[in-house]
């Protein structure tokens, strides 16, 4: 949701892309703020094309470090798959990156 919010500058456009309601996303970046500790949205509610929500520069350094995160498990977890099960012959012995 966020990687959308970054792309699209609106908290509505992406929760409609997504098929989530407005006010459970509203909830839900509530929560996260809360869990982080600072906020990830500048709300912009004016009209026009400025209006919408941003992500902060915390908001944003978040979801790189969360992207980054993401690409070392998707590549650790074939490797260790393999590793695991190899010698059950469940999965072939040399996982693809």
């Amino acid at each position: 949701m966020l990687e959308l919010i970054d792309e699209l500058g609106s908290l509505r456009k992406a929760v409609a892309r997504l098929g989530m309601s407005y006010r459970s996303a509203w909830g839900y970046v509530g929560e996260l703020e809360a869990a982080a500790g600072f906020q990830l949205l500048e709300r912009q509610p004016r009209q026009g094309p400025k209006s919408g929500a941003r992500l902060t520069r915390e908001g944003r350094r978040l979801l790189l470090d969360y992207l980054a995160f993401q690409r070392a498990v998707d590549r650790a977890v074939p490797v260790q798959l393999g590793r695991t099960f190899a010698r059950r012959r469940l999965v072939r012995a040399r996982a693809q990156p």
